[in-house]
């Protein structure tokens, strides 16, 4: 015959591991979300620190847009302008370089004329 003590004991330990086992996935479950909360908010600050504004005060948008403003042309201040502008510069030198090496060609010949004389 079983003993009724026994049966208790045995229900009691049943109950006592059932807990212990809840426990642990309680435990592991709140484990999982802390981390997982604390990776988002590191993901979240991450964001604010790139869509906040910097040192000089300027935000994202902002940065964005002086780039732009840097590489499209704008008559006059932007990168591309000032390129054409020493583009032009060069192509003028180059155009009076060569004047002044065809004149140069005429002296010397005019000089290697009198020489030879």
């Amino acid at each position: 015959m079983l003993n009724v003590d026994k049966v208790n004991v045995i229900i009691v330990n049943t109950m006592e591991m059932n807990i212990l086992a809840t426990l642990a996935e309680t435990w592991q479950m709140l484990a999982v979300i802390g981390v997982a909360l604390s990776i988002g908010y590191a993901i979240a600050r991450k964001f604010e620190g790139l869509l906040s504004k910097n040192k000089k005060g300027d935000t994202l948008l902002e940065r964005l847009e002086k780039i732009e403003r840097q590489i499209m042309p704008n008559g006059g201040s932007s990168m591309s302008d000032k390129i054409d502008y020493i583009r032009r510069d060069q192509n003028k030198m180059k155009n009076e370089l060569s004047q002044i090496s065809g004149e140069i060609e005429v002296i010397k010949s005019i000089v290697t004329a009198i020489v030879d004389k």
